[in-house]
């Protein structure tokens, strides 16, 4: 029976034996899976903090991208403003000059009419059975400058004279060797 009692003491003994190294070979493998998971923890948390860097990279670039766009519209937009007003400072200095042309037009036209005793650009001068306008009058003078001055104050290039001649025509009839060159270029 001791024998027995010995052999059931060995059994025990290995059963024990196998159970601890049954305990510890779980042991292991759950420190094994402890540690894997935890390796896999960490580069899940190393993962989702370089998505995280990257998306506020990509966040970083798009702001700047819509901080330079809007400062070239910005830009654009202030170029496109000092266009205009050049444009209009153009368009301003340009009218202006021609109110000036204008005036000193209506000025030439005033004293050619006083001293050609004509009331107005468009009156016909009757002169014995003849009839003529100041810018007839002005052709035949050869003086291109109130031709100019004439059509601009409104003297009509159509209306012919008693001759029926147009102020064209008559300063073609006049014109030898290029007299009245100007005169026609004015006409033109």
């Amino acid at each position: 029976m001791l024998e027995v009692a010995r052999e059931a003491s060995g059994e025990r003994r290995q059963e024990e034996e196998e159970e601890a190294k049954r305990l510890q070979l779980e042991e292991a493998q759950r420190a094994e899976e402890a540690k894997r998971r935890a390796e896999e923890a960490q580069r899940a948390q190393e993962e989702r903090q370089a998505e995280e860097a990257r998306t506020a990279e990509l966040e970083r670039r798009l702001c700047e991208e819509e901080e330079q766009t809007a400062a070239q519209a910005a830009q654009e937009q202030l170029e496109q403003l000092e266009q205009w007003e050049r444009e209009a400072a153009a368009a301003r200095a340009q009218e202006e000059q021609a109110k000036a042309e204008l005036a000193a037009a209506q000025e030439m036209v005033a004293e050619f009419l006083r001293a050609a005793g004509l009331k107005s650009v468009t009156e016909v001068h009757r002169r014995c059975c003849k009839t003529s306008t100041a810018l007839h009058r002005a052709v035949e003078e050869k003086d291109p400058e109130v031709v100019k001055a004439l059509l601009r104050c409104g003297a009509s290039p159509d209306t012919k004279n008693s001759g029926g001649k147009t102020p064209r025509e008559l300063a073609e009839k006049f014109n030898r060797k290029g007299s009245h060159d100007a005169v026609l270029a004015a006409l033109s």
